[in-house]
């Protein structure tokens, strides 16, 4: 038997408000935080708030050819990290599909990864600025069926967030 996993609203606004705050640009002077502390700032967050397993932050490149993790929660994100970038056209990687595509994508029922190894089920979705995709937001759950449908406007929300005080930091 599925477990019906614990809705989250109250996480998201939550963690909404938390975002909102870290991203303000006055705290990002006084904090005065590079990019990539920004990044683990905000998986952190993430994690945290929302409990699931393994939050990754892919950002697009510069050519706009692929996708690269820049940050991510847990020990197998440096490994991670070094990890060839994934093709934007490369519509096998979730991250290169929900980048080529503009929209989220959930994936459940997944079997064992070396480097993630609880992973059960998984919720990718765009960051998108200015009418760009400008990177990806990856959550990953060690329950089966973590994710629905009705959770993808709520995620985007935080998406959405990232991605407005990510475009904000990098011009």
């Amino acid at each position: 038997m599925v477990k019906i996993p614990q809705r989250f609203p109250e996480k998201v606004q939550r963690l909404l408000s938390h975002l909102q705050r870290v991203a303000e640009p006055s705290d990002l002077a006084a904090q005065s935080l590079d990019l990539d502390q920004m990044l683990d700032v905000w998986v952190n967050l993430i994690h945290d708030q929302l409990q699931c397993y393994y939050v990754g932050l892919f950002l697009v490149d510069d050519s706009r050819q692929s996708v690269r993790l820049r940050a991510g929660t847990g020990e197998w994100t440096q490994h991670m990290i070094n990890r060839h970038p994934r093709k934007i056209d490369d519509c096998n990687s979730m991250e290169g599909w929900v980048t080529h595509n503009r929209q989220a994508r959930i994936v459940l029922g997944i079997g064992r990864d070396p480097l993630l190894p609880q992973t059960r089920s998984r919720i990718a979705l765009p960051l998108i600025a200015k009418e760009q995709v400008i990177g990806v937001l990856d959550i990953q759950s060690a329950e089966e069926a973590a994710f629905f449908k009705e959770d993808v406007l709520l995620l985007q929300s935080v998406a959405n967030q990232l991605a407005k005080a990510l475009h904000s930091v990098r011009i």
